[in-house]
């Protein structure tokens, strides 16, 4: 997986060089603004990203035998762990719904485009 990643970085990136090259002669610096904002670079990082969870998965499985295998059953307190990452999740997702409604929260309801979208607008805003 991580040397499919490789490759589709490398032509993605390589056609894109290329064809800023070819278009202008002289030797500038390269924007990489392009690139970040492509769909395939997004996709790459969520491959990375779930390569590296397996990683962590297996080692945390190998631990897990080993500590079976000599006799000390007691191993990690998935429980715990659940319950932390539910809670951690709760306030992070909490936080982005009050981030995204401070935000944009004046771009709810576009400029009205009748008189009576107007008085629908004013009954929703005094709710």
């Amino acid at each position: 997986m991580a040397a499919l990643a490789v490759l589709f970085t490398a032509f993605a990136s390589t056609s894109a060089f290329a064809q800023e090259a070819a278009a202008a002669a002289t030797a500038k610096p390269v924007d990489m603004g392009p690139i970040y904002k492509s769909t395939l670079f997004y996709v790459l990082l969520f491959l990375l990203l779930c390569l590296f969870i397996a990683i962590v998965g297996k080692a945390i499985r190998v631990y897990e035998l080993t500590r079976e295998s000599e006799g000390k059953p007691e191993g990690i307190n998935w429980n715990m762990i659940n319950g932390v990452l539910f809670a951690i999740f709760l306030v992070v997702g909490l936080y982005g719904v009050y981030w995204e409604y401070t935000v944009h929260g004046n771009m709810i309801l576009p400029e009205a485009a009748s008189e009576h979208g107007k008085k629908s607008i004013r009954c929703l805003t005094s709710l």
